[in-house]
């Protein structure tokens, strides 16, 4: 494994394990963590579950920005998207997010040392399926 491919599955390691630690405000945590999808490369996930990725990607992209606060169009559009989410539909992207990481956990595509961080925050998922 790349560098570069470590750096990606670190970054939605951190993106996982940052939405996991608040179940009671996902949209809090997808807003602090936005910048978070723009980093991650979606070459970085195996073939089979870079679908999942896109699908994600894909419903925190759909709606055009609305204001212009970071300078950056791609990460307006994410905030904005995110705002416009309900609390269930951030639930479930966090639940898709938990998913995706868990099955890389099973490929064993996560480096050791952040999968045991991630092994701490296991216990709070079960609650919101």
């Amino acid at each position: 494994m790349k560098n570069t491919e470590r750096v990606n599955i670190a970054r939605f390691a951190d993106l996982a394990a940052g939405v996991s630690r608040f179940r009671e405000a996902p949209r809090t945590m997808l807003l602090t963590k936005a910048s978070c999808f723009l980093e991650i490369e979606p070459t970085v996930f195996p073939e089979t579950l870079r679908p999942q990725w896109e699908v994600i990607m894909a419903q925190v992209t759909e709606r055009e920005a609305a204001f212009c606060a970071f300078g950056d169009a791609e990460l307006d559009k994410i905030v904005h998207t995110i705002f416009s989410l309900s609390e269930a539909q951030c639930r479930f992207v966090v639940r898709q997010i938990l998913a995706l990481h868990g099955q890389l956990l099973e490929r064993n595509a996560v480096p050791t040392f952040i999968s045991i961080r991630r092994q701490r925050m296991t216990a709070l998922t079960p609650e919101w399926e």
